[in-house]
């Protein structure tokens, strides 16, 4: 009888072990008996049945089923549903640029060709400009911003059941030893 009882409490452990860990893969968890979403690692989310587990890929599949965001864990709303509240706008981040240098002058365009002329003796001296042979500034290309890619969330393994699951273990393997003392 009591090795039943102790094989019975292991399937069920593993079962609940499972569906956690099944959980805990999505980036948001609900149950079938209420319209809330929560983080996986929420201690409300922690007490919903196995059989009502509901799972999310992101707060937009949530919202698009009809649930709203916990307010014990306060998982984000979806960007595009967004409405005036009392939370503080996020601050616009700077973004890294991209600059293209403008291009820089070679000797055939810096120098003027050389040319040979003969004097007229009739015309004047009159100062010649020449020009000049440092480069002239040029306006570079507009600079192209490049936004960066959101990362996504990686989702947290809840420590606590771990931790559980340890302990449990423990406990029933001292209980088999203990057995096998007394058989002895």
């Amino acid at each position: 009888m009591r090795k039943t009882i102790i094989v019975f409490l292991c399937l069920l452990t593993s079962l609940s072990l499972v569906s956690f860990a099944e959980a805990a893969s999505y980036q948001f968890v609900g149950s079938k008996d209420s319209n809330v979403y929560h983080y996986p690692t929420c201690s409300a989310a922690e007490r919903i049945k196995p059989e009502n587990l509901v799972t999310f890929l992101d707060a937009q599949d949530a919202v698009d089923h009809g649930y709203r965001p916990c307010q014990i864990c306060h998982p984000p709303l979806p960007q595009a549903t967004t409405s005036p509240t009392n939370t503080p706008s996020p601050t616009p981040q700077p973004t890294p640029s991209i600059v293209t240098p403008s291009p820089t002058p070679t000797l055939s365009t810096a120098t003027p060709e050389p040319t040979i002329s003969t004097p007229d003796p009739t015309a004047t001296a009159e100062p010649t400009t020449e020009p000049s042979s440092s480069p002239s500034p040029t306006t570079s290309a507009p600079l192209q911003t490049v936004s960066p890619s959101p990362t996504p969330q990686i989702p947290e393994f809840p420590i606590e059941l771990i931790i559980a699951a340890y302990i449990l273990i423990a406990i029933i393997a001292l209980i088999v030893r203990k057995g096998r003392r007394e058989e002895q």
